[in-house]
């Protein structure tokens, strides 16, 4: 950091200061970007009497102190990173004062008395008068009464500087007498206020000791006291032991009856669980009954029908045989007349036949074709009588065995018919 980046941040110390409350964050950066150290900070934080204007003070010490060439730039870079723009900016834009000593020469001066920077004036002084002397010699006789008043002054100097040396020796002479005598006063006053001193202590050893004496016996009655209390300690103790046996025995007794009870409590639940699906089973089983119920009444009630039905099968088969019965006599009597008929055309044709044997073609051919007519009405009757037996048994016998055989005796005698 040079000597005008310095200047700027001291310029701008007091705006600095109020501004920056809390370092940790430019410290922290400063030490990344090693400009800083730990050391640093741990000097920071352990300085004594830590107040924020202190750690301020030793931050600012430290940073302008820093070798880094790059500190200044590293400290605005901080702070922009935490948004101190203003401390940017101001920065950035002071002008730097240029003080008014720079351009002169300046002297340094250690420390010392006056007397040697008083010597080393007088002896330039001399010096320069015996230059001027000399001077004045080599250039002519009007010179004289200035190398006169020169030496004087000399002389003068000279008588002053011995009035001093005696002024000093004799100043130091009462110096060591005044000393001397406050030495003897110091020490009359020592040996006096030590006899006063030995004599409080005698009365304070004695009170001391009393006082010590005092002590030992209270601490003998408290010895007493905590050998008794120990003693009652004891039997407390015991008393304790025996309560806490006690306690224990009870505990564990309370332990297996609250296991007991959380098994019958678990043993509960299980039984619970089974008594609900037990339930359910029940009501399961219950809605079954109520449906078996229904259907059995449903049967009975299809079997009432089926009785109803039964029996009006039963009217109808006995109307039907009967009915059947009288077409059975029917087709016999047809039968018989048909047979008849037949037998006796057919002895008439054949009559005909033999008695007319000489007779035309076309009578012939006649008659085989009323003989053809009457064979097929034969066959037709037959075929009617045959399937009017089928349809019969087709009918009667069906029924009485969807009835469920409750009249065999009547399809018996059907089939035999």
């Amino acid at each position: 950091m040079n000597r005008e980046q310095k200047k700027r941040i001291t310029q701008n110390i007091t705006c600095l200061k109020e501004r920056l409350v809390d370092l940790d964050p430019i410290i922290d950066i400063l030490i990344e970007r090693d400009v800083l150290t730990m050391e640093h900070r741990n000097r920071i934080e352990q300085i004594a009497c830590p107040t924020s204007h202190r750690k301020f003070n030793e931050f600012m010490s430290v940073l302008l102190a820093s070798p880094d060439p790059n500190a200044y730039y590293v400290l605005i870079e901080a702070l922009q990173t935490e948004r101190h723009f203003f401390l940017v900016d101001k920065l950035q834009n002071t002008v730097v004062k240029e003080s008014p000593y720079n351009a002169t020469r300046t002297h340094t001066y250690t420390p010392g008395s006056r007397e040697t920077g008083a010597t080393s004036r007088q002896s330039a002084s001399r010096h320069q008068t015996r230059n001027v002397s000399d001077g004045a010699g080599a250039s002519g006789i009007h010179r004289a009464p200035n190398m006169v008043q020169q030496d004087l002054s000399y002389q003068m100097s000279n008588v002053l500087a011995e009035f001093c040396e005696k002024m000093t020796e004799n100043f130091a002479v009462q110096l060591q007498k005044e000393r001397r005598h406050h030495q003897e006063d110091m020490d009359k006053r020592i040996e006096e206020k030590f006899t006063v001193f030995q004599k409080d202590w005698c009365d304070q050893k004695e009170e001391i000791l009393q006082r010590n004496e005092d002590a030992i016996n209270h601490l003998q009655e408290c010895v007493d006291k905590l050998h008794q209390s120990n003693v009652e300690y004891q039997r407390l103790r015991e008393k304790y032991d025996k309560l806490k046996s006690l306690q224990r025995d009870m505990r564990d007794k309370e332990n297996e009856r609250w296991n007991k009870l959380t098994k019958s409590n678990m043993d509960n639940v299980l039984l619970r669980k089974e008594n609900d699906e037990l339930r359910r089973r029940i009501t399961g089983l219950q809605d079954q009954v109520l449906d078996l119920n229904g259907e059995i009444r449903v049967a009975k009630d299809n079997e009432n029908q089926d009785r109803t039905e039964i029996e009006r099968l039963t009217v109808e088969n006995k109307k039907l045989e009967q009915e059947l019965e009288d077409k059975g006599r029917e087709a016999d009597t047809l039968k018989r007349e048909a047979e008849e008929a037949y037998s006796k055309i057919h002895t008439d044709m054949r009559t005909q036949r033999n008695s007319y044997s000489s007779e035309e073609n076309d009578y012939k051919e006649a008659l085989e074709r009323q003989n053809t007519k009457l064979d097929a009405i034969f066959a037709v009757m037959d075929e009617l009588k045959s399937t009017d037996k089928v349809t019969a048994q087709k009918i009667i016998v069906p029924r009485t065995v969807t009835i469920g055989g409750s009249l065999p005796h009547r399809s018996q005698k059907t089939t035999k018919k």
